[in-house]
């Protein structure tokens, strides 16, 4: 059984890949070599990897854009070509995020795993490419949609441990690492994380009296503004910005903070949002309760809040260190629970047999 991954968003089919070969599965990765940077390469989970990458990992040429020039048309079919004959090779294709565009012409099975914004923002469009992407969904043996197939997580990499930051002289610390993202007001895109609103709430929070430590990941589309946006509130004493971190500094934040403060738009638990609760922290984001029935048939341990007064809220009930403790302890049971990545992995294992009529 040969698997084939594509589109390695936050290296989540690096992740997978890693952990089917674990299992003794042949599954290899593609990735396009314009896209191997920031979370997106594999070496930003796996440090190890910025020497070379293992002969499972294939990289190819994007095709470039559209031109008029015999050359450019040339090179673009040539990029094509071989990353038809490369998928050809395999039994499966696991494809995510936009990947389906190609993959549905390969003739070979393949699952589309949905992200978010490929599915809620993509396939709802009026657009050759918006209905291409439904069409691959239509296409596929199976269809992964948002939440409704656990992701793995390494609980041995993200697990508790004790970690001092050196801040001193505050309530408690509350890490907020996800992408600076709220300007953007069209209705064609819900993938924005709702920061305002957590800024806004914090800013409350502080005038009642209270003093906590803020760190925010320095990152993200509306990083000038949010730096506007703390000043106007007057959060600058309780604001901490840090730059793009290594995986291995980010574990470190997650495990010295008390609170990680994550998206409030999604209605999901994100990478860092289940690898925050496998270190036994507690999660403040927002979730669909609806969602989470379906798939999980139990709520996870999380505060969940969307409105900015919602997030006050649990600011307030997330304040007293007893509270934190115990939704920490029962995130990390959560976490072994259902996300296990050798659970993961053996589910994902039986739905390739299945698709591959081997089971």
């Amino acid at each position: 059984m040969k698997i084939l991954h594509v589109g390695n968003l936050a290296n989540c089919s690096y992740v997978m890949a890693k952990f089917l070969r674990r299992k003794g599965i042949e599954a290899d990765l593609l990735l396009y070599s314009d896209s191997i940077r920031g979370t997106n390469a594999p070496e930003w989970e796996d440090e190890e990897l910025t020497n070379g990458y293992p002969p499972w990992i294939i990289i190819i040429k994007r095709p470039p854009a559209p031109a008029m020039t015999i050359g450019s048309r040339f090179e673009l079919l040539k990029s094509y070509v071989e990353r038809f004959m490369t998928m050809r090779k395999y039994d499966l294709i696991h494809a995510s995020c936009m990947a389906p565009l190609f993959v549905q012409f390969c003739f070979r099975p393949y699952i589309a795993h949905c992200m978010g914004s490929d599915i809620r923002e993509l396939a709802q469009e009026n657009s050759l490419k918006g209905k291409l992407m439904k069409r691959a969904y239509e296409k596929a043996d199976l269809v992964f949609y948002p939440g409704s197939f656990p992701f793995p997580v390494d609980v041995d990499k993200y697990s508790p441990s004790e970690y001092d930051l050196g801040y001193d002289g505050y309530d408690f610390i509350i890490f907020h690492p996800t992408n600076l993202d709220w300007t953007y007001k069209g209705k064609d895109r819900v993938s924005t994380k709702g920061n305002d609103r957590f800024f806004r709430a914090t800013s409350r929070f502080v005038r009642d009296g209270r003093n906590p430590l803020l760190i925010v990941l320095d990152r993200g589309p509306d990083v000038e503004a949010t730096h506007k946006l703390i000043s106007r509130l007057g959060l600058q004493k309780n604001v901490i910005f840090l730059p793009e971190l290594r995986k291995k500094e980010l574990i470190n934040v997650i495990n010295g903070s008390d609170l990680i403060a994550d998206q409030f738009n999604a209605r999901g638990i994100g990478g860092i949002g289940r690898e925050a609760m496998s270190c036994g922290k507690p999660l403040l984001t927002s979730i669909s309760t609806e969602q989470f029935m379906r798939f999980y048939h139990e709520l996870p341990p999380v505060f969940n809040a969307r409105t900015e007064n919602e997030i006050y809220e649990k600011l307030v009930e997330a304040s007293d260190s007893k509270k934190r403790r115990k939704m920490g302890k029962a995130a990390r049971e959560w976490i072994l629970k259902h996300h296990h990545w050798e659970k993961i992995t053996d589910k994902l294992i039986l739905y390739y047999k299945k698709i591959l009529g081997l089971e």
